[in-house]
């Protein structure tokens, strides 16, 4: 039997009971229907994922780079929100998620939104730490004044909205208890916001911020002097971002489904829970890999880029630069004498230099100085 023939009356028939015009037949069939199964292979595959690319992140920031940074740190929180969303959404379908709501007693109905709640709240959580991580990130290779302020204005707007989703999630309704306890609006004794237009509302600005985010290096990186493989390389991580981006909308998409499908949304709600599962963990693996390119470089080292150059006594000679955006970089065969020789003019070439990883100094004493001097400026 198809999900749709559920008439819309059917949200009020709880604690097992089903509408009266079903066959026993019918109401068999759907009993048996289940999505359970289905959204928490969804849900762990994920959040599992996205945990040991974190995992492996830290691993090449400790062990191999030797520097972790602020950046670090922050995806770090955005992993833990993630999977205390995984924990919320667990909840919500131990309480009936995926079942037909005509099946799903009443007190597990309101579990499920008590779940629902927290899920919400780990769920932007984890979105505006991933996009905080993704700007430090911005902050520290980019060096350009453009960049900076740039990312200054990026961060205050990410913030902002954070806090904007945080609050309107918690102070959804008046009393907070009316989120989870369906009874209290309709006798007067609790005001709610209409929870779908917030709902929307959100999931826009969050894809603004997202494409915002994608676009601000943009200027930059169209200034970069790179070989055909690293173009293709860099154009791929970056690809990982608009895959982040398309997943929002899809996850929009579907709180439009159950929008429209509110007679059974214990049954339509799961399509909103893994997506917002994808999204989340996609983000957190879409910033982690720019900082994972040294240790790419260790165990390939064909992804590392050869470059020729000319030293100061006119003899060719053939440097080994392991290229990270986000991440260390070595260059073994230019002293810090030919690199001091550049003198302090060649500024837009060291910030090309910053991501291509020409530079022989390592990257995190680099980055420093320069965020030093430009700071200065600023």
């Amino acid at each position: 039997m198809s999900q749709a023939s559920i008439p819309k009356g059917a949200a009020g028939f709880g604690a097992g009971q089903a509408p009266p015009q079903f066959t026993p037949d019918q109401i068999n069939h759907l009993r048996s229907e289940s999505k359970q199964s289905e959204a928490l292979a969804v849900i762990i595959t994920f959040t599992a994922w996205a945990g040991l690319t974190v995992c492996t992140r830290y691993y090449t920031r400790v062990f191999v780079v030797r520097s972790p940074g602020l950046e670090d740190y922050l995806i770090g929180v955005a992993m833990l929100a993630s999977i205390g969303m995984c924990v919320s959404i667990s909840q919500q379908i131990a309480n009936g998620t995926g079942l037909h709501v005509m099946f799903v007693p009443y007190t597990e109905v309101t579990q499920g939104l008590r779940a629902l709640y927290g899920t919400l709240m780990t769920y932007n959580l984890s979105l505006t730490f991933i996009k905080l991580s993704i700007l430090y990130q911005y902050y520290r290779l980019f060096v350009s004044r453009y960049m900076r302020y740039s990312v200054y204005i990026a961060t205050a707007i990410v913030i902002c909205f954070g806090l904007d989703t945080l609050l309107t999630t918690v102070f959804t309704c008046s009393p907070i208890r009316a989120y989870w306890d369906p009874t209290l609006e309709p006798q007067g004794k609790a005001k709610c916001l209409n929870r779908f237009a917030a709902w929307f509302a959100n999931g826009s600005i969050n894809i603004a911020t997202d494409i915002m985010i994608l676009l601000l290096p943009m200027p930059e990186i169209r200034k970069l002097q790179m070989q055909k493989r690293q173009k293709i390389v860099l154009a791929f991580i970056f690809g990982l971002g608009w895959v982040a981006c398309i997943i929002s909308m899809v996850r929009i998409y579907s709180l439009r489904v159950i929008q429209k499908n509110m007679h059974d949304p214990t049954w339509y709600s799961v399509y909103v829970a893994y997506w917002s599962v994808i999204e989340a963990n996609v983000g957190i693996v879409c910033a982690c890999a720019p900082a994972l390119k040294p240790l790419v470089t260790r165990i390939w080292p064909s992804f590392a880029k050869t470059s020729r150059k000319r030293s100061s006594d006119g003899d060719d000679q053939s440097d080994e630069v392991i290229v990270t955006i986000g991440g260390g970089r070595r260059n073994d065969g230019v002293s810090s004498g030919a690199k001091k020789s550049k003198g302090s003019g060649a500024s837009s070439e060291n910030e090309k230099d910053v991501i291509e990883g020409t530079l022989d100094a390592d990257l995190e004493d680099e980055a420093a100085v320069k965020a030093g001097r430009y700071n200065n400026k600023v």
